[in-house]
């Protein structure tokens, strides 16, 4: 492995790690012993054991998440809403892998708000079709050029400066491992929303 490959994947692992601890803190302050066990045991087995068709409730896996990120949110003034399908608990699809993406969006999202100026909203959807689990999430920053959003999932890439822009690299490789799709609207008047299709 190059040294310019190496040190991509070291940059996108500890993103990713931070991501891991801060599920785990969101856990713990949950008092959800079991679920910190369970999400643990997934990491230390690479996810080949736990899977989310394996569990009670959709939301008590997500709550962590959701909640860290609010808080996080709210302190950059962006309003964070969401709203999430119970299919979601029926997908084969490794925990920890959802934990992922669902991290890297908001990430992504609350990265792009962060020089907006006015009311800042992040608004993440979960809806069950009859052939994909579609999870999205929107913000209201101005729209995208469409000659940078093929760009935009290229690893290292990003307009906020050096060390940055693997968070969409990342989502995309981990949305395409499950046979899925990653798609970008970003219009004017609309924003600009992340869509991934998880087929069933």
């Amino acid at each position: 492995m190059g040294d310019d490959k190496l040190i991509e994947r070291l940059r996108s692992e500890r993103h990713d790690f931070l991501n891991h601890l801060q599920t785990v803190y969101g856990m713990a302050q949950l008092k959800r012993n079991k679920q910190i066990l369970n999400y643990i045991q997934s990491l230390n087995e690479e996810l080949t054991n736990i899977k989310i068709s394996k569990t009670n409730n959709h939301q008590s896996i997500l709550d962590p998440i959701l909640m860290t990120k609010k808080k996080a949110a709210e302190k950059e003034g962006i309003k964070l809403l969401y709203h999430l399908d119970k299919g979601l608990k029926t997908l084969d699809v490794e925990l920890n892998r959802i934990f992922r993406i669902v991290f890297n969006l908001i990430d992504n999202a609350v990265e792009a708000l962060k020089d907006r100026n006015g009311y800042k909203k992040i608004r993440i959807m979960g809806e069950n079709t009859i052939d994909n689990y579609i999870l999205s999430v929107y913000n209201n920053k101005s729209v995208i050029n469409q000659e940078l959003i093929n760009e935009l999932f290229k690893p290292g890439f990003s307009t906020k400066g050096k060390e940055r822009g693997y968070g969409l690299y990342i989502i995309k490789s981990l949305v395409e491992e499950t046979g899925g799709k990653l798609k970008v609207k970003s219009e004017e008047g609309f924003g600009t929303q992340f869509i991934c299709y998880f087929p069933k």
